[in-house]
């Protein structure tokens, strides 16, 4: 039995109508007011009436007693009319109800929206480009370093000049005065005295 037919109401009932029913319902089967009174009978009403009381459980109920993909004429909150739950009303295919297809999209690519984010760092990145300048240059301290640019002096010293990319002689490595350089390097005093300056030679 449905919820409707425990309380012998319509199921386009209103909310009146329901609680009146229910009352009316109560007198006959409630144990401690009538001797013919039911305690299973009258837990069934309440169940009833907790549900259609209530307007959020009712429409719950009623689409789930309607069943999936079918709409009934009738009431908005009911959805069909008539004793027992019955579709009433004239359907296209004559009996009450007429099935529903719910069209389903494809998923859709936002394509736009990602054509827009990439032009926008794009410009981002070429704005950062023609404004911010490039670091400058760390200034000559006259240390020989390894990696450091030197020239020869006339005198035979190694002093550290600004790197060109062009037949630049490099600084293998600095030593003391007292040691030998390795093999493929050439060996000048340090500009500064600081010992000896191992150069790399010069690719040709």
């Amino acid at each position: 039995m449905t919820h409707y037919e425990v309380l012998g109401v319509q199921t386009t009932a209103t909310a009146a109508e329901i609680r009146e029913a229910y009352r009316r319902q109560a007198r006959i089967w409630h144990p401690d007011r009538s001797e013919t009174g039911s305690a299973d009978k009258m837990a069934r009403l309440n169940e009833a009436y907790r549900v259609l009381s209530d307007p959020g459980r009712r429409v719950v109920y009623d689409r789930d007693l309607n069943g999936p993909h079918v709409s009934y004429s009738g009431s908005a909150v009911g959805g069909f009319g008539g004793s027992g739950g019955r579709p009433t009303g004239h359907g296209v295919d004559g009996r009450g109800y007429e099935e529903i297809e719910v069209p389903v999209s494809p998923a859709r690519v936002p394509w736009r929206f990602m054509l827009f984010m990439a032009t926008v760092g794009i410009g981002f990145v070429l704005i950062n480009a023609a404004f911010i300048s490039p670091a400058p240059e760390r200034p000559i301290d006259g240390l020989a370093r390894p990696g450091s640019c030197v020239q020869i002096e006339s005198n035979g010293d190694a002093k550290v000049v600004r790197c060109t990319g062009v037949g630049d002689l490099v600084v293998h490595s600095l030593i003391p005065a007292s040691q030998i350089c390795p093999l493929d390097t050439l060996a000048h005093r340090d500009y500064q005295g600081l010992g000896t300056v191992c150069v790399t030679r010069p690719k040709r």
